[in-house]
């Protein structure tokens, strides 16, 4: 009954710490850590929405890789805190990931892809692993877990700026000629 009981706790504790490690999107058919959306802007043209979301980009620090009509390539990074693996202070990471930002005609879509985990202490590379990337030594279940979870955190706010910056100018009672 002892071993059952064990088994039991074993198993719930490790299903636990499983779900900790998974914050981030995956998307299933790349395998990265995808934040992706297709959003009505009705009001809008293709070169308006883009116009927006590009300043919003450059705003947010965003560095211009590549455009193309309605389409541009970004890089960006957000910085995560979590606790080291001595549990005494914490690290710093730098999480870089790239932004696609594409715009139609009375709608547009974001991806936020390619995230890279890198500190002083550990460049834990794809944010997508579940497994500690450089070893327990470096950085603990418990920080991975938090990287994960401060990076979606920022993300999900990122996301939520974008798409209120957007609907903003998509609203703008100057643009409005039915008066």
């Amino acid at each position: 009954m002892k071993k059952a009981g064990s088994l039991m706790v074993g198993l719930l504790l490790s299903v636990v710490i499983y779900a900790q490690v998974h914050f981030l999107p995956i998307d299933e058919k790349t395998g990265k850590v995808t934040y992706m959306e297709v959003i009505e802007a009705p009001s809008m043209t293709a070169t308006e929405t883009f116009r927006v979301m590009s300043n919003w980009a450059k705003e947010k620090g965003f560095e211009v890789v590549a455009t193309e009509g309605q389409t541009g390539d970004f890089k960006s990074l957000i910085k995560v805190n979590y606790p080291n693996a001595s549990k005494t202070s914490t690290d710093e990471a730098t999480i870089t990931f790239t932004a696609n930002l594409m715009a139609k005609d009375g709608r547009y879509r974001y991806i936020f892809t390619d995230f890279v985990h890198s500190s002083k202490v550990c460049n834990g590379g794809d944010m997508a692993i579940d497994a500690l990337p450089c070893g327990p030594s470096k950085i603990s279940v418990a920080g991975w877990a938090k990287a994960k979870k401060e990076t979606n955190e920022r993300m999900t706010i990122l996301v939520e700026d974008l798409k209120k910056t957007v609907k903003e100018a998509a609203n703008d009672p100057s643009k409005n000629n039915d008066w």
